[in-house]
């Protein structure tokens, strides 16, 4: 369909929703190869926030996927796409839940590295619940350790 109605935007925007579902129930290969098709459609929808978002969401089920250094990277593409959306929460959600992930297998100086860019994250989006509770339940963890 997007290829049939390319430039329906809505089409599109489902499509990317479609991919990140598929992203999900797929192995570390699958979903590389899956998360590059969304980056593509990134560069044919240029500056639409709901098809970053859901490659955001795309990056953060390849994050899950990864060992320390593979996720380490996927993260740093979660920050760039943050930055590159300033403003957008759902974006910055994503970002902070792969930062989570990560602090959860780092030894204790990269992990305190890391909540220190969740708490930078709560700050800036001091309104968004769910990244203060993000930051509270790490904290919190690492405080158990």
């Amino acid at each position: 369909l997007t290829d049939e109605y390319s430039g329906v935007q809505d089409i599109a925007i489902e499509f990317a929703k479609g991919l990140v579902n598929l992203s999900h129930k797929q192995d570390e290969q699958g979903a590389s190869e899956t998360i590059q098709r969304l980056e593509r459609f990134i560069d044919e929808y240029p500056g639409m926030q709901d098809i970053a978002t859901a490659f955001a969401k795309g990056l953060f089920n390849l994050s899950n996927k990864q060992d320390g250094q593979g996720a380490s990277e996927t993260v740093k593409r979660l920050e760039r796409l943050t930055d590159e959306y300033s403003g957008v929460q759902d974006i910055a959600i994503e970002f902070a839940k792969g930062l989570f992930n990560l602090s959860c297998d780092q030894d204790e100086q990269k992990a305190l590295s890391t909540i220190e860019r969740i708490k930078a994250l709560a700050a800036k989006y001091s309104d968004n619940g769910e990244i203060a509770q993000l930051l509270n339940y790490v904290q919190n963890a690492f405080d158990s350790r």
